[in-house]
């Protein structure tokens, strides 16, 4: 890991926070496909190789990356840092055929602008999945002095086809097969409770160095299998889902925006579909095709999110965040938890409270 200090008056200096480690928590190596460069936004130092070395400019800020390769072909990113001037990191993955890449943001906003010219922003509630060929650059832009954390999965066109080697495909991945087939594509994947968990999971075992190998390639195999299941899910035949008109995606952040204000007493669904002028069916397409799950899913993943939030602030009882969300009773709420979380709220505060040494307290409100 390669830390900066801040060495004149124009750096930003956040105030000390003892954050996750995502890269010891994969346990990987400095040493990676990934090859980018860091190019100032300002009259500051110049480019800066930070492929392996990691050498960030000083008064740049702090990045740390690790790799664990899983298999030939098959590895786990895990990337941190924190920028104290305003700078773009442009990168590629070094790789001898086209590949798939999973992005799992878990703090922070990124924009990225891709080689193709298009604009994808990553949120803790947005990942990314890019099929791409190697020695396409992306530029990686963050808010300076706001803390950025991801895990990512890399699988190269040759392991997908030994995965998937005797198994029936749907058009939209039926490019696995064909190798002078593989397109460009960047789209968004909502990170549903499903992907939360399985990032926790990651982020959070303790298994000895010789199980933690095994452990990792089960949850990489589990992270691809979910997000391409998504991916490639087909409509419902005779039910075309028209979600990709403007108005459609307007109502669905309208629906969403109702529903993340009132986590405590949302509207039905039926009366919440009738509000907006659809069918309760078609709501919940739509919600599918933008954030990865009926309308009861995303609230109670949002539910979840806003408890998570409430817990890492210690600043509530459990029986007060079991109000504020609506339930009647704790026991409902810890039930709840644990069956989206994988642990009792209780255990994930004490999990949280080591990461937080001199954080200044900051009030939670409702994510946007």
């Amino acid at each position: 890991m390669t830390r900066t200090t801040a060495a004149n008056d124009h750096v930003i200096t956040p105030d000390p926070v003892q954050r996750p480690d995502v890269c010891r928590a994969i346990g990987g190596e400095e040493t990676s496909p990934y090859v980018a460069e860091w190019l100032p936004l300002d009259d500051g130092p110049g480019a800066s190789y930070i492929g392996e070395q990691l050498a960030l400019p000083s008064c740049a800020g702090e990045q740390q990356l690790a790799f664990a390769p899983i298999a030939e072909g098959l590895g786990l990113f895990a990337h941190q840092g924190i920028w104290y001037r305003p700078g773009v990191i442009s990168g590629y993955l070094s790789l001898p055929e086209p590949y798939i890449e999973l992005r799992l943001p878990l703090a922070g906003t990124t924009r990225i602008l891709t080689a193709s010219g298009t604009t994808v922003i990553e949120t803790p509630r947005q990942g990314l999945l890019s099929i791409e060929h190697s020695g396409e650059p992306c530029e990686h832009h963050n808010p300076v002095g706001e803390f950025n954390s991801r895990l990512a999965v890399l699988v190269t066109a040759s392991q997908l086809r030994m995965l998937f080697v005797d198994q029936p495909l749907g058009d939209r991945l039926a490019f696995i097969k064909t190798p002078d087939a593989w397109p460009t594509i960047h789209d968004s994947i909502a990170m549903n409770a499903t992907l939360q968990r399985i990032c926790m999971e990651i982020m959070h075992h303790h298994l000895p160095n010789t199980l933690s190998r095994l452990f990792l390639t089960a949850k990489t195999l589990e992270l691809i299998s979910y997000v391409l299941a998504a991916w490639h899910q087909p409509a419902i035949p005779g039910h075309p889902i028209r979600g990709s008109s403007a108005r459609d995606r307007q109502r669905a952040q309208q629906a969403r925006d109702i529903l993340r204000a009132n986590l405590g007493h949302p509207p039905l669904v039926h009366e919440l579909a009738r509000s907006l002028g659809l069918s309760q069916r078609k709501l919940n397409h739509l919600f599918r095709e933008c954030y990865g799950g009926s309308v009861i899913q995303c609230l109670g993943q949002w539910r979840m999110e806003y408890a998570r939030a409430l817990l890492r602030a210690d600043t509530h009882s459990l029986k007060e965040i079991a109000f504020q969300l609506g339930y009647d009773h704790c026991q409902n709420f810890i039930s709840a938890f644990q069956r989206q979380v994988g642990m009792p709220p209780g255990e994930f505060r004490a999990r949280a409270r080591p990461q937080r040494l001199h954080q200044p307290p900051v009030p939670v409100d409702v994510p946007a």
